[in-house]
C-alpha cells in the first residue's frame, strides 16, 4: 500500500508546486497517513476507483466498512484505453470486484 509514496516525498523536497502521490493508495488510513506525513499534497486513487467508485463518499461519511477494496488483479482495468474506455482488445473495461465497470450506463446506480 502506498508503493511509490516515498518517490512522491523525494520529489516534493525538490519542486514548489503540489505533488500527487500514486500507488496502491486502497484505504483512507494510507492515504491520509502519506497525506499527514507530507509525503505528498494530493493522492490518486485510480484502479480502486474502478472498483468501488463510490469510495469517496463511503469515506467523508465513515462507512469505510462499505468499501469494496481493489485486490490489485491487474488483470482487466490494468489494460484500460482511457481514450476509448475500452481494454486494448476492444472490449469494455471490467473489474472482478464491481460488476458495473464498464457497463455503468446499463446497470441502475447504488452507492
Amino acid at each position: 500500500m502506498g508503493t511509490y509514496a516515498h518517490l512522491a516525498a523525494a520529489i516534493k523536497e525538490k519542486v514548489h508546486v503540489p505533488v500527487i502521490a500514486v500507488g496502491r493508495v486502497n484505504t483512507p488510513e494510507v492515504a491520509e497517513d502519506i497525506l499527514t506525513q507530507g509525503k505528498a499534497d494530493l493522492v490518486a486513487i485510480g484502479r480502486q476507483l474502478i472498483a468501488d467508485p463510490f469510495w469517496p463518499k463511503k469515506v467523508m461519511e465513515g462507512r469505510t466498512g462499505e468499501i469494496v477494496a481493489c485486490d490489485g488483479c491487474n488483470t482487466l482495468c490494468y489494460h484500460l484505453n482511457h481514450k476509448k474506455n475500452t481494454l486494448d482488445t476492444g472490449t469494455p473495461a471490467t473489474c472482478r470486484k464491481n460488476e458495473r465497470a464498464g457497463k455503468e450506463w446499463q446497470m441502475p446506480l447504488q452507492a
